[in-house]
């Protein structure tokens, strides 16, 4: 992984991200690293709990280290995908970066 990209993030209790798209559907790239054994994150996309109770440190196999979790058929709620996180048992949430892509047309749907 780029180490320029988990250099920097975001770290609070509670934050959302909103990201503006167009109709259809998305696949969406989460990156988090930790400095802290004990930070625990619960992250919700358009209000549906995708991750609940993820140990970032102990989820990337030590402090210092990259995670990625990416989630696909995300569709957007009025041209909107919200990605919500929230920090656990009294730890603050992280997340170093965010990727979302549209989903790429399945094969042999050429109409042809």
């Amino acid at each position: 992984p780029d180490p320029e990209l988990y250099r920097y993030g975001v770290h609070a209790q509670d934050f959302c991200v909103n990201v503006t798209v167009g109709p259809g559907r998305y696949r969406v790239h989460l990156h988090f690293a930790d400095t802290n054994t004990k930070s625990t994150v619960r992250v919700l996309i358009n209000d549906e709990e995708v991750v609940d109770k993820m140990n970032v440190a102990q989820a990337a196999g030590g402090i210092f280290r990259a995670h990625k979790r990416t989630f696909s058929d995300i569709r957007p709620k009025n041209g909107v995908i919200e990605i919500r996180f929230i920090g656990r048992d009294k730890t603050e949430a992280c997340a170093q970066a965010i990727e979302v892509e549209p989903e790429e047309a399945r094969s042999g749907n050429s109409g042809s």
